[in-house]
């Protein structure tokens, strides 16, 4: 052996290797740049991730919302092939709770110091309105499943409204004459009493459910201001899906609608009580719904 030559020998902590100890304990360890490192590395895919998963729930809720508005559009189909083509009352509850419509009950919110309301939790509502009979049975068709708003005992049983102009009825005469004055100015649009009615706008074309903001929705009529010149949202469409809101037809379809009136598209829920919106300028939103809610008579 080579007397210049450092010894080369193994101890219990590690290896001496040309003088210097080597210990089993630092191959295990990550220095603070490495952790780091690793930590900005998995914060860089969660920001790649996150909008792609957001988008992705999107999409499937609003397919669900749809797959629910269809089927509320089937059962209201149905029920007019059952009853010589007549279409279901849809009654104002807040006017008149004595006569039963496609649904019954109005929501409300109900957190302290306001009372809790019964109704909004209540599915016997739902077991005994016309359309409970055919498909409507199965309650999580009512209910869009971007609307996460509770009520002050859970969630609410309804998200959805109908047409006011699919034989509306508020309480004061049979063939809802006051739909048609206040939201139509006296001009006469018309009221949808049965199937064989709806010709302007066509079937494909007329909106029969429509999901309602989680501040607007309290009975199961939702109107549509048709008077030229008032441009005014006297119920509020939901947005709850990206800044749109599902609707389905009287042929049976469902599509999501993109809002661009700000004061549709981008108003929160605030848990408060609604109010008449002003539509914003150009009107494109409000003039796409007067189209395909009713016209005037002829």
């Amino acid at each position: 052996m080579n007397p210049r030559q450092p010894e080369l020998a193994s101890s219990s902590k590690g290896h001496r290797v040309a003088g210097h100890e080597l210990t089993a304990a630092r191959s295990f360890g990550f220095t603070l740049i490495e952790l780091l490192v690793v930590i900005a590395i998995i914060a860089i895919l969660a920001a790649l991730l996150l909008p792609a998963l957001a988008q992705a729930k999107l999409k499937a809720q609003r397919i669900a919302c749809m797959n629910n508005l269809k089927q509320m559009a089937y059962a209201w189909l149905i029920y007019a092939d059952d009853n010589n083509g007549n279409l279901p009352y849809n009654v104002n509850n807040v006017a008149d709770k004595s006569r039963v419509g496609w649904v019954n009950g109005v929501l409300s919110w109900d957190f302290p110091p306001s009372p809790a309301n019964p109704d909004n939790t209540n599915v016997t509502l739902l077991e005994t309105s016309l359309l409970a009979g055919y498909g409507a049975k199965a309650y999580g068709i009512y209910h869009c499943p971007g609307d996460v708003y509770d009520s002050v005992k859970g969630p609410r049983v309804r998200s959805i409204s109908m047409n006011s102009q699919m034989n509306g009825y508020t309480g004061n005469d049979p063939d809802g004459q006051q739909v048609l004055n206040q939201y139509g100015s006296g001009q006469n649009y018309k009221i949808f009493h049965a199937v064989t009615d709806i010709r302007n706008p066509n079937p494909d074309h007329a909106w029969v459910f429509i999901d309602e903001h989680g501040d607007s929705i309290n009975d199961g009529l939702f109107r549509v201001d048709l008077k030229a010149g008032d441009n005014q949202w006297p119920d509020w469409p939901g947005n709850y899906h990206g800044h749109s809101g599902a609707l389905s037809f009287a042929d049976g379809h469902a599509e999501v609608h993109k809002w661009t009136d700000p004061s549709i598209a981008n108003r929160s829920v605030l848990h408060i009580t609604h109010f008449t919106v002003p539509a914003t300028a150009p009107y494109v939103d409000l003039e796409w719904m007067q189209e395909r809610t009713s016209s005037l008579q002829q």
